[in-house]
This record gives C-alpha cells, structure tokens and sequence, in this order.
C-alpha cells in the first residue's frame, strides 16, 4: 500500500483533494482507504457534546464556541486533548499507530491510504516506519493567505515531500499533479 500524506494549514484544501484523489479512484482496481487522523478524537469530542458525528456538522460547527466545552471550540478541545492527555500518555505518534492498528493486514495490500490532516515531524516518520519511506509521499499544501498561527500543526518534510500551491477551483488540477508525480517520479504503480 501506498500513502499520500497531505500537510497544510487549516482551510488549505486538504479534506477536498483527499476526497477527490477517492473519487478518481472510486471505479478503479486500485482500493483507496481515506483516513483522518484525528477521527477517534472527533468521534470522542461529539460523545463529549452528546451529539451524533456528522461530517457536515462538524464543517460548519469546529470553530464555534460551544457551551458545553466551556467557550471553547471543538477544535479547540480536540487540540487540548491530544496535546495535553492523549501524546503526553501514549506517545507523539499514537494517532499514526492507531491509524496503522486500524489498516491491519491492508497495509500489505494493493492500494492507496489518503490521510488528509498530516501536522507533525514525527507522524510522517512513523507513517515512513509503517508504510516503507518510499512508499510515502507528503503533500505540504499552499494557500494564498492561510498559515499555521494558532495551530499546533506545522509543515512537515518525509522522504518524498513536495510542496503545491493550491488555488481556488484548481483541486481537480492539484490532484492530477499529484498522481502524476507519483507514477512518473515516484515509480508507484497505482
């Protein structure tokens, strides 16, 4: 298996290319098995708000101030748990090895694993441990105007980095950049 490993600040692009590298591969032989790696802490945070998980709920309501978690956003909350409890108790990289725990023997397979909220050095060089460093391509993504102030996430650099500019109505195109790169440059057979 594959991963493209997508890097870059909040709003960048990186839910909307993930899900259109899944679509371009929807028909195809080639399985590609999307994965977040923040979701168990999205699923607990929801537990947390007493309200059902939905992708659309969570779009429109992450950074809200929520009552319930006392003026503080949902991403807020997720930031403090991870940062605070989860990687001072389990380890800077326990989101790749749950991500990894989570493939199992897919790991092995044919295919592609799209994970679209990479933000720290030592995820990429876990996923590098997981997957075969050259088997994984980090996608740092560019957008006029966003940058990390305010979050815990940064640019990360892995065995295969390469940064786009991503642009507005461009993501079909972005997309087409990267799969290319990863045949032709990359040798991938996907």
């Amino acid at each position: 298996m594959y991963c493209i490993a997508l890097n870059g600040p909040p709003r960048s692009g990186k839910d909307t290319i993930a899900n259109i590298i899944d679509e371009r591969f929807e028909l195809a032989i080639t399985p590609v098995i999307r994965k977040i790696l923040i979701m168990p802490c999205r699923l607990a945070t929801y537990a947390f708000l007493g309200v059902r998980y939905d992708d659309a709920h969570y779009e429109a309501n992450k950074d809200i101030p929520q009552k319930v978690l006392g003026g503080r956003t949902i991403r807020q909350f997720m930031i403090d748990v991870m940062e605070q409890h989860i990687k001072p108790s389990y380890g800077e990289d326990f989101a790749v090895r749950s991500l990894v725990n989570s493939l199992g023997t897919a790991i092995h397979l044919p295919g592609i694993c799209v994970i679209s909220d990479l933000g720290f050095q030592i995820e990429i060089e876990s996923l590098e441990n997981a997957f075969a460093p050259e088997r994984v391509l980090c996608v740092q993504l560019e957008r006029n105007g966003l940058t990390f102030e305010g979050d815990s996430r940064g640019y990360v650099k892995g065995f295969n980095t390469f940064r786009w500019q991503n642009r507005d109505g461009e993501q079909e195109l972005v997309v087409d950049d990267i799969l290319t790169y990863c045949e032709a440059m990359l040798g991938w057979e996907i």
